[in-house]
């Protein structure tokens, strides 16, 4: 019978925790601003993570941000996955690979053109009764 929450789960969660944590206190490159840590997806058999990372900011500079946090960091992939192996206890540490996610900036652009739609329409009445 198949767990109801796997390991690779668990893991995913304990290593996006801790990757958060690494980057906002041990990463000093520039490139990395303010960003977050959307998402990690670990595969079945532990040996690969990936990491989905998001910048804040304006839609144009959110994805450009996205894209310079992800190439920094994985610059700086070794020198985490070595951190993070010392914090997580596992006999081995999955490769991590990062990757920029743009879902924050497609979902603010979607909702800015939901808005024009609206206001371009004009606002909505209620039917009249005969």
């Amino acid at each position: 019978m198949p767990k109801d929450y796997p390991r690779s789960d668990r893991v995913a969660e304990r290593i996006k925790r801790e990757i958060g944590q690494l980057i906002a206190t041990e990463v000093k490159d520039p490139r990395v601003g303010f960003m977050s840590v959307t998402d990690v997806e670990v595969s079945s058999n532990l040996s690969q993570a990936k990491i989905y990372v998001s910048a804040m900011g304006n839609d144009q500079t959110e994805r450009a941000g996205a894209d310079a946090a992800a190439a920094a960091l994985e610059k700086a992939a070794p020198f985490l996955r070595n951190r993070l192996s010392k914090l997580l206890g596992m006999r081995y540490t999955p490769n991590i690979r990062f990757l920029p996610d743009y879902s924050q900036a497609d979902g603010d652009r979607i909702s800015q053109l939901l808005n024009a739609a609206s206001a371009k329409r004009g606002p909505a009445r209620p039917p009249e009764d005969d």
